[in-house]
């Protein structure tokens, strides 16, 4: 198992999106995360205007490495809905002028879902910082019959939870 992660690692630390493998699926089909994670890139389209670096690295990472960039790839195990799960991670932190991009790139994920990218934009002004934040996670869970009702609901969920987090964040600053 361990020999397998680290295999997946080397991959992608080689050859970026296009190094990772793409899930098998008991119906014969195929998912690739690295598709998934390309696209989740390409809707950030509003970083390429303010942080171009970044969002040159997000796709065609590692060709594309902004200067001063710090990354880890960390692994993890925890229990999402009843099930040990393992996730690789890249997380990175990258500088663009005064600002900071933090990105945490999912690229591999065991079980429940295929994979994810969170970004959060930091830009300072002059009364304070701008700050940008989207998470992009894919899923085979929610296609077929009611897939779009269960994106809608998750969605929902999700901006509440995270309005709930950044107003938390705000209080604390204040």
């Amino acid at each position: 198992m361990i020999s397998a992660l680290l295999a997946r690692v080397q991959a992608y630390r080689a050859k970026g999106l296009a190094g990772i493998a793409p899930y098998a699926r008991n119906d014969g089909e195929t998912r690739s995360p690295g598709n998934e994670l390309r696209s989740a890139s390409q809707a950030m389209q509003i970083l390429q205007k303010y942080a171009p670096h970044a969002y040159s690295m997000l796709l065609e990472y590692p060709n594309a490495k902004a200067l001063g960039t710090e990354e880890t790839f960390p692994w993890t195990h925890f229990i999402a809905q009843d099930v040990p799960t393992i996730a690789l991670t890249h997380s990175c932190f990258i500088p663009e002028g005064a600002a900071w991009i933090v990105v945490q790139r999912q690229f591999y994920v065991s079980a429940g879902y295929n994979s994810e990218q969170a970004v959060a934009a930091f830009f300072p002004t002059q009364s304070g910082t701008v700050v940008v934040y989207a998470n992009r996670t894919s899923t085979d869970q929610i296609e077929g019959f009611g897939g779009g009702t269960k994106r809608s609901i998750g969605s929902r969920v999700m901006a509440s939870q995270l309005q709930s987090l950044f107003e938390k964040v705000r209080r604390a600053v204040k």
